[in-house]
């Protein structure tokens, strides 16, 4: 302390400005870093789990709407068994586009594993609905194994969806603790 004692006024002015300027410096950069791990977070929420949120739903959303169209097929007449059918298509078509966009949301083994057999028992139910299409087809027959394998699809992308929302809800609850943090450090 005795060295502190020695210096000029003009030296222990230009020393504590440092000292301030650094401790200055120090906090700046503790709020950069902060405010880039939020940044990476909110986007974590955002690209990874509310859209793979959105697309599993979306998925469900279009099983639900074939599963509805095969139901009617029993029932309509020729034209509107085209009309269904052509539904049951598009439907379809959406739900592999909704799962395509899915799966890069997907980034853990966990996750993986569920997207797996979600889609294994997707592609069991959908080879029941392609049976379903044919206008000579039995469609009574069908239905029930139509209706268990949709009944096991929709659990497993509900599994998925629910997989997906705790990921998204842990990924908020991250969030907000940075937040907290990087507030206590201003």
């Amino acid at each position: 302390m005795k060295w502190f004692d020695r210096q000029s006024v003009l030296s222990k002015l230009l020393l504590s400005f440092a000292v301030v300027i650094l401790f200055t410096a120090c906090v700046g950069g503790t709020g950069v870093i902060s405010l880039a791990k939020m940044h990476g977070l909110i986007e974590d929420v955002g690209d990874r789990h509310m859209d793979g949120l959105y697309w599993v739903e979306e998925a469900n959303k279009n099983t639900l709407d074939t599963d509805l169209a095969a139901a009617n097929l029993t029932f309509a007449d020729d034209a509107g068994k085209a009309k269904l059918k052509d539904g049951m298509s598009g439907s379809l078509d959406s739900m592999h586009r909704a799962l395509e966009r899915l799966r890069p949301t997907i980034r853990s083994d966990d996750g993986r594993a569920l997207y797996g057999a979600a889609s294994k028992s997707v592609a069991a139910w959908e080879d029941i609905v392609l049976m379903q299409m044919p206008i000579d087809v039995d469609q009574m027959g069908l239905i029930s194994r139509a209706i268990a394998a949709s009944e096991k699809a929709r659990y497993a992308l509900q599994r998925l969806s629910d997989f997906k929302r705790k990921h998204a809800t842990d990924a908020r609850r991250d969030a907000a603790s940075e937040y907290a943090t990087m507030r206590c450090a201003s």
